[in-house]
């Protein structure tokens, strides 16, 4: 905060060397900070982002995300592991529960991953829009070297959750979650997934209906995912499609070095 500076002439005794009568200098009177309109609107500002930051801090401990028995976390690893955990305490829904488990497979505690996944079962969660179980299951599985595994179980959650879009919005009504939100995330998350295996597995069509799955979600395209469409693409052969999808791709993301590089390459630049 920049300082006023003030400048005090205080009372002096001036004599003159004959034993004159003293003379009173002239005074400034000191200026008051709560008079000073700058200075005042600075002390507020300050003062409003200190108990900002203190309930901030206040609400993260409450809600679980910041546990004050336990050490600050050294690394970001440590950091998500905690915030994931704190989600978990605080709701234990499907949701917190998948955050978790993905982050502890992210963060290599697959055998942490498989003890949280057990625990979110014994919690008999609603899975009918999320087939979390199987969904979390499959993540570990890829991430484990068990591919074929993953591939079952990311296609099984795949068809459940289709069935269960289609069953409910065939019932109709106010209150049909189908019809409000359209087919679950997790659909368009294991279709993902599964394209990820599949180009590993240089199964390249399958990588690319997988990806046209995913594509296929409501909202803006995942530019990402179309450089990668691209790349397949072009693994194919297919120069006209790949070239496409960087042209899309550019849209959303200009100037990005893979979908320029890829749009070369398709141009046969």
């Amino acid at each position: 905060m920049p300082e006023t500076s003030v400048v005090e002439i205080t009372e002096e005794d001036l004599s003159t060397s004959s034993g004159a009568t003293r003379k009173r200098s002239g005074r400034n009177p000191r200026r008051s900070l709560w008079s000073d309109p700058v200075s005042l609107t600075l002390v507020f500002g300050i003062a409003l982002v200190f108990i900002g930051a203190l309930l901030v801090a206040l609400f993260a401990v409450l809600n679980g995300s910041i546990n004050l028995g336990s050490a600050p976390p050294t690394s970001l690893n440590e950091a998500l592991l905690q915030r994931a955990k704190g989600s978990v305490v605080k709701d234990k829904s499907a949701e917190s529960y998948t955050d978790l488990i993905f982050t502890q497979v992210d963060t290599g505690d697959i055998p942490g991953a498989q003890v949280t996944l057990a625990e979110a079962q014994r919690q008999k969660l609603d899975q009918s829009r999320n087939q979390m179980a199987d969904y979390c299951q499959a993540y570990i599985d890829q991430n484990s070297g068990r591919a074929d595994n993953a591939i079952t179980l990311y296609q099984k959650v795949m068809d459940n959750l289709m069935k269960a879009y289609e069953t409910e919005k065939a019932k109709g009504g106010d209150m049909n979650w189908a019809l409000a939100f359209g087919i679950p995330d997790n659909y368009y998350n294991s279709a993902s997934l599964l394209a990820n295996i599949y180009t590993q597995k240089k199964d390249y069509s399958n990588a690319i209906k997988y990806l046209s799955i995913y594509l296929g979600k409501p909202g803006a395209p995942d530019a990402a995912a179309l450089v990668a469409r691209g790349k397949l693409y072009l693994e194919q052969g297919d120069k006209d499609k790949a070239k496409q999808d960087f042209q899309n791709a550019l849209k959303y993301i200009p100037d990005d070095a893979d979908a320029t590089a890829g749009l070369k390459k398709a141009e046969g630049k």
